[in-house]
């Protein structure tokens, strides 16, 4: 038996996040988990075990097999050993989780689970991008703030991030899919189209004289949400499997990292 206080164990670190392990054995691993302000944990996956988490203090985001998900305190999330997690401190103080990393227990008669595929950390600046795209879509869904404070805060995310993930995307994720399979599939036109609509809605919204009605801005969101959900399970899969790891090295120094 032992009995451990969380609270003496609460530590943040300016530097990164901080894991305190609370309890260790029999495939089994219970810790704490404290992001500041701007921190995360880079998404993954834990094979062959359940994760359990608790919203302990704070508020944050989870990405689960790239949906969002709000965390606040006292919410219990469960993932998977398939799931791909995300953990990100969107919030404004520090955030605190209990987790819980259960070993899962699979029938006698089944082989081994094989290692799911994990994301390069190439594609960590793209993924980091859409999540700040889906916070604005929300925001734009929701419309929960004044539009002067909407306009800015879209005006922000098109201007430090938005366009430049898009010509990234394009002139150079793209390209070096092409030198490994056809880029003349449903899925990369379908891409592409979608930049195109994104791009002229933004610049209609920004650029507009008056308020823009509550349809305009809902679509747009709905827009952001779909081509970013379809990119991390539909386009960037499709591209893991067709560009080989030396190209993801390379591509890892000419993604932007902002």
């Amino acid at each position: 038996m032992a009995i451990q206080s969380c609270q003496q164990l609460q530590e943040f670190d300016d530097t990164r996040f901080v894991k305190k392990t609370l309890h260790k054995g029999y495939g089994n691993v219970v810790f704490l988990l404290h992001l500041l302000p701007g921190q995360e944990l880079p998404a993954h996956t834990h094979s062959g075990k359940e994760v359990f988490l608790l919203g302990l203090q704070g508020r944050g985001s989870l990405w689960i097999g790239g949906d969002h998900y709000p965390v606040g305190c006292q919410d219990f999330i469960y993932c998977s050993d398939e799931d791909e997690l995300r953990v990100y401190n969107d919030g404004t103080e520090g955030w605190s989780l209990y987790v819980v990393l259960s070993a899962k227990k699979e029938p006698e008669n089944q082989q081994q689970v094989k290692e799911p595929i994990k994301r390069p950390p190439s594609l960590f600046p793209l993924s980091r991008h859409h999540h700040h795209a889906l916070v604005m879509s929300r925001q734009l869904k929701h419309q929960k703030e004044e539009w002067t404070v909407l306009r800015k805060n879209l005006k922000k995310f098109w201007n430090q991030g938005g366009q430049q993930h898009f010509r990234e995307e394009e002139e150079i994720l793209l390209p070096t899919y092409s030198r490994y399979a056809s880029v003349e599939r449903p899925e990369i036109l379908e891409m592409l189209m979608e930049h195109v609509r994104i791009r002229g809605q933004v610049e209609q919204i920004l650029q507009g004289a008056g308020v823009p009605s509550k349809e305009i801005l809902y679509n747009l969101g709905n827009l952001l949400e779909s081509h970013v959900r379809k990119e991390e399970r539909v386009v960037f899969p499709m591209m893991e499997n067709e560009i080989p790891e030396r190209e993801w090295h390379r591509l890892g120094e000419l993604l932007s990292h902002e």
